[in-house]
């Protein structure tokens, strides 16, 4: 999730553990928060279809340590992550 704070604002997440995978998002409000969800579900504060607004190179955590670099208009962002757990042998 991560609040945009600029008319038009552009936010960029790479992850350099994965190939410099990198999700864009363009196009953005001032003040719109954008809540990505482990579906890829995009959600704008502001009601608005994001789907458009995205190169669609979703974040991904690889295993062990990510290197993750945010950059473009924003002024918080929050990335949550919970491990997937096997049940059965």
């Amino acid at each position: 999730q991560f609040v945009c704070n600029k008319e038009g604002g552009q936010v960029t997440i790479k992850n350099k553990s994965d190939g410099n995978r990198t999700l864009i998002l363009s196009g953005l409000k001032n003040n719109e928060t954008i809540t990505i969800d482990k579906w890829f579900q995009i959600t704008s504060s502001y009601g608005l279809k994001r789907l458009g607004n995205c190169n669609k190179q979703w974040l991904r955590l690889r295993d062990g340590v990510n290197y993750i670099e945010v950059s473009g208009d924003t002024t918080r962002i929050t990335l949550t992550y919970q491990f997937m757990q096997g049940i059965g042998s």
